[in-house]
């Protein structure tokens, strides 16, 4: 048996298929029109480092695909050796923690600039 999703999360499952994060984020921008409750957590996700949303999908993914739990572990522990040291983690923190500005600039700042190729290439050593 499967545990509950959130209600607002069942509610929009259909937005959250396929493999691109940008896609499924347009999505829940297009629902997010008559939801208000949606609106406010497609504001905060779009805000969100768009390396991230491509590392979590790519990782996602790949525990889906991989049976082995001892794999998967080594994928996770290989992409966040990958990630860490990146000028985003530390963006962020400067962002929300220290001058909370909430503008955090990443890079890349787009979805469509992320090196996807990369992030599948660390997961799959």
């Amino acid at each position: 048996m499967l545990p509950q999703m959130s209600p607002l999360a069942d509610k929009h499952k259909g937005c959250f298929t396929g493999t691109d994060p940008g896609k499924i984020i347009e999505r829940l921008k297009q629902n997010a029109g008559s939801d208000e409750e949606l609106a406010l957590v497609v504001k905060r996700i779009a805000g969100r480092c768009p390396t991230s949303h491509w590392a979590n999908l790519k990782a996602l993914d790949d525990a889906r695909a991989n049976s082995e739990i001892g794999a998967v572990l080594s994928g996770d522990l290989a992409l966040a050796r990958h990630m860490a040291p990146r000028g985003d983690f530390v963006e962020g923190i400067r962002a929300v923690l220290i001058d909370k500005d909430q503008q955090p600039k990443w890079k890349p700042d787009d979805i469509a600039g992320v090196d996807v190729d990369k992030i599948s290439a660390v997961l799959a050593k």
